[in-house]
């Protein structure tokens, strides 16, 4: 992503201490010389059936643009819904200027009309492209909250924003640089947006895994008993199953009925819903307080839980744990306090952040017209209970496990921080003349073909496998290689060259693996992460630069590939392996010209593998090669034996 610019050969003072020095060339003008101000508005004899599509100051995302677009007749819209947009607008927020919410407008739809609280600048003489940068670049954008008058609701008058002065290079540079500009956002977004996506990724691995241990338990051997619930299907045997109002010291509790006015940090905490997010911790930056006497009745102790009771955070909770202070909660929560003696609240925790809790919200919200959901309806919720030794074991776990996936997802979320910075520098150095754009050239130069050794042919087979697949809950390393070696031997692909062993998770080849996965994470298209004891494999910034080789190398096999990939898709780790197990023990037999029937398969794979192959029953290895037969999935003595 870095690139390297050069400067213009002569700069000049601008006249203004923010933005320093400009190319010479260059003039610095009033917004006002080169743009209109709120030009059109929409009359109050607008008919009152007239639809409208409303942008608010809350719909724009500095980053985004306009996030979000209201469908509704002038009659109902509030009275700030005057403004008419048209392409090549830029709307600036002059009411709250601190939420720096400035967009381009790109695509103006006939009745998009926005609020008064923004400042609709229509381009004259300058190019619309260039004009939405500058008004975005850090420069204009602190210059307008620094001339904004008020302290909670900081706005500035138009006329005065029309003051504030930009850089206006010629139109020829001003193409140019909104040219640069609109390649590098685009590249910046979209690695942006692939690494939301692995954060996407990460939570639900984190969901998977605290649902899997709060109702499975961490014993792949134990025995599972229908639950007779349709949203929490088998528990072990010997869990209870408990309503939590049976599971508490106490009666549900709802909290005070009081406004958030007082800000002392002497008095206890007020804990509202806006105060906590879905990742458990208090913000800093909406601590309200109540007097003792407004909060003694409400007052949390250490691992009680509060459960949000309606609107748009229904069902989201929060666990009161090593808080340094006094604390009490708020009307729309719901307060729970674990009987420690039946359950911990660790335990009782993870159990809402599990898919059996969301299942369980979501049966709610079927039985009813609205979504809220009470006291008398949390009482009633059903909630896991293994032993409290069990409990201990699990909460143990998932401490250290969710943990490590926190870690990655905190990992993630700073580099995302780290390329909207970057993004907004960018910004700022071009549109300032801090470097030279004309000079650069914007044609990229062809990058010399890579040598297509076997090696790396594979790795790109490997990635297209991978980038199908990685998103299945079913996928991780063990179903991996044995996909790798079924697409080897079924479409006898000599790049691969695998050497492979009969090991208890065989046929494997531990060397091709390694080679496969470091050559794809230097490559930068994915990295093999270990989560929670199981791999799973994340898209890194540069994922989609295997698809041209894979048209190149492999694109006469893409109809092939896609069917074997298809039909691997539904297996389990446990169903692959059976898979190409059989197929490794029955394709060694045709190599070496033993004569074959299914007793003779079996007695290889049973007799003559790991020892570990025997705990699968000879029924489903019989299963097994006969829907192997049906799918086509019949080797044909391709390649080497597997070594014992």
């Amino acid at each position: 992503m870095e690139t390297k610019h050069k400067k213009y050969d002569k700069y000049k003072p601008s006249g203004i201490e923010w933005l320093g020095e400009v190319p010479e060339h260059w003039d610095v003008k009033r917004l006002k010389y080169m743009t209109s101000i709120n030009d059109e508005a929409l009359a109050e004899s607008t008919p009152s059936d007239y639809e409208i599509l409303y942008v608010d100051i809350g719909n724009v995302d500095s980053a985004k643009g306009i996030t979000k677009k209201e469908l509704m007749v002038f009659e109902e819209a509030p009275s700030r819904a005057r403004r008419i947009v048209q392409n090549g607008d830029t709307i600036v927020s002059t009411v709250r200027t601190y939420l720096r919410a400035i967009a381009p407008i790109e695509i103006a739809e006939d009745n998009l009309i926005v609020s008064t609280g923004f400042a609709v600048v229509r381009p004259r003489e300058i190019n619309s492209n260039y004009l939405s940068y500058a008004l975005r670049s850090p420069y204009f954008v602190e210059t307008v909250v620094s001339r904004s008058v008020g302290v909670s609701y900081p706005a500035i008058n138009a006329s005065d924003l029309a003051t504030i002065e930009i850089t206006f290079p010629n139109i020829s540079e001003q193409e140019a640089i909104a040219d640069f500009l609109d390649r590098r956002m685009c590249e910046i977004d979209e690695l942006i947006a692939k690494k939301e996506r692995v954060i996407e990724l990460l939570r639900e691995k984190r969901t998977a895994l605290i649902s899997h241990a709060v109702t499975k338990g961490l014993n792949p051997d134990a025995k599972m008993r229908d639950s007779g619930i349709d949203w929490l299907g088998d528990v072990p045997e010997h869990w209870e199953l408990k309503k939590l109002k049976y599971l508490v010291k106490e009666k549900l509790k709802y909290g005070a009925n009081e406004s958030a006015e007082l800000d002392d940090p002497l008095l206890p905490r007020y804990i509202r819903i806006t105060d906590f997010g879905d990742d458990g911790k208090l913000r800093d930056d909406t601590f309200k307080s109540l007097p003792q006497d407004k909060a003694k009745e409400y007052l949390l102790g250490e691992g009680d839980i509060l459960f949000a009771r309606s609107g748009a955070t229904v069902g989201k909770t929060f666990q009161f744990k090593s808080y340094d202070g006094i604390a009490c909660f708020a009307g729309y929560l719901i307060k729970a306090s674990p009987d420690k003696d039946k359950i911990l609240s660790d335990f009782a925790y993870y159990y809402t952040k599990s898919n059996a809790y969301d299942n369980w919200k979501n049966s709610i919200f079927i039985q009813a017209t609205i979504q809220n959901i009470g006291a008398d309806k949390y009482q009633t919720l059903l909630v896991t209970q293994p032993s409290l030794n069990e409990q201990t074991e699990i909460t143990d776990y998932l401490n250290r496990e969710t943990a490590k996936i926190d870690a990655l997802m905190a990992k993630v979320t700073d580099a995302i921080e780290k390329l909207k910075e970057y993004r907004t520098a960018l910004i700022s150095v071009a549109v300032t003349g801090k470097i030279c754009i004309t000079e650069q050239k914007v044609s990229e130069q062809k990058k010399p073909a890579r040598r297509a050794t076997p090696e790396f042919k594979r790795t790109v087979l490997a990635a297209e496998i991978v980038c199908q697949m990685h998103t299945d809950n079913t996928f991780g390393r063990v179903k991996f290689q044995k996909c790798l070696y079924l697409t080897e031997h079924i479409l006898q692909l000599s790049e691969f060259k695998g050497h492979y062993h009969r090991d208890a998770a065989g046929p494997l080849d531990n060397r091709l693996m390694h080679s496969v996965e470091g050559q794809m994470k230097r490559l930068k298209w994915f990295e093999a992460l270990n989560v929670a004891g199981r791999v799973i494999y994340v898209p890194m910034e540069k994922v989609d630069g295997y698809k041209q080789y894979f048209q190149r190398y492999w694109g006469n096999l893409r109809t092939r590939v896609q069917e074997l990939i298809e039909i691997l898709r539904p297996m389990n780790t446990e169903q692959a392996e059976i898979v190409a197990t059989l197929f490794a023990a029955w394709n060694d037999l045709i190599i070496i010209g033993k004569p074959l029937d299914d007793s003779i398969i079996l007695d290889e794979v049973l007799n003559k593998w790991h020892p570990q192959k025997a705990d699968i029953t000879r029924e489903r290895w019989l299963i097994a090669l006969d829907w192997m037969r049906n799918k086509g999935l019949v080797p044909q003595g391709y390649g080497e034996t597997t070594i014992m």
